[in-house]
């Protein structure tokens, strides 16, 4: 298992992230002393 992410399941960004109106939102999918990889969600403003 990554940080917060089952490895074995498919990933459902839209039921993993949680929307916030006017808000960047992440999500961690593994941590460690060397390595981060976040996926980072916002909405483009016209």
């Amino acid at each position: 298992m990554l940080k917060n992410i089952d490895k074995q399941k498919v990933l459902k960004l839209k039921e993993a992230v949680t929307y916030q109106k006017g808000q960047v939102v992440f999500l961690i999918l593994t941590q460690n002393e060397a390595l981060s990889v976040t996926l980072f969600f916002d909405k483009r403003r016209n």
